[in-house]
């Protein structure tokens, strides 16, 4: 019986402690316009960066943009150079998308993963695929990470 007592009282003491316990964190989502506008801001930016248009780039770029594409990092001054150089040379291939984006946003950061007609320059790639990611912080959303590499197989 003084067993039965001693755990009714533990049971009435634990119950205001879990009733204060905090709540947890409500998780945050992005709406239907965030898409939207993570869409825009892609359309644009490659369409910018396909016409070597450096104020279209900027303007969906983060200031400190970033993109690692296959061992190499560039800022938005040598893409903006790289992009010229495929223009000046023909080659459209490497700067428009094969297929739209899938894009994966939440409240604070979006998710962009692309494959392009032409991978990065070089031997490692040959005339394969690229395939890459965009990562945009909400600034509002400008792209703030790329990375690019070749499709394998």
């Amino acid at each position: 019986m003084l067993t039965l007592v001693l755990l009714a009282s533990l049971a009435q003491a634990a119950l205001p402690a879990a009733a204060s316990a905090p709540a947890a964190p409500v998780a945050c989502t992005a709406s239907s316009d965030d898409a939207k506008a993570v869409a825009d801001t892609l359309r644009g930016w490659y369409a910018a960066l396909s016409s070597a248009d450096e104020a279209g780039f900027r303007a969906r770029t983060a200031p400190d943009y970033l993109l690692f594409e296959d061992g190499t990092r560039m800022g938005a001054d040598e893409l903006i150079a790289v992009a010229r150089k495929h223009l000046q040379e023909g080659d459209k291939a490497a700067l428009t998308l094969a297929a739209p984006p899938r894009i994966e946003v939440d409240c604070n950061s979006a998710h962009a993963i692309f494959t392009t007609h032409a991978g990065p320059p070089g031997p490692a790639c040959g005339d394969r695929t690229g395939v890459g990611l965009n990562v945009l912080p909400k600034l509002p959303w400008r792209i703030g990470r790329g990375f690019r590499g070749c499709r394998r197989g």
